[in-house]
């Protein structure tokens, strides 16, 4: 199984704001648009240690386990 990849629609699930999910993205050197263009991987996000981020990066997995 492939590492789950991060999308804004799971920072809106998280019920985070893209301004301040761009904040965050700044705050901790991650490019958003890696975000944007499925380059971003959960264990990355998770890598941070951020409350948020684990958050978002849950949502990830979770999402990424129902598809399959």
């Amino acid at each position: 199984m492939s590492e789950p990849l991060v999308y804004p629609r799971h920072i809106h699930a998280a019920g985070l704001c893209m301004s301040g999910a761009r904040a965050w993205f700044k705050r901790h050197g991650i490019a958003f648009e890696d975000c944007r263009r499925g380059l971003l991987t959960a264990q990355r996000v998770e890598a941070t240690g951020d409350a948020l981020g684990l958050r978002v990066a849950t949502i990830a997995r979770e999402d990424a386990d129902g598809q399959q």
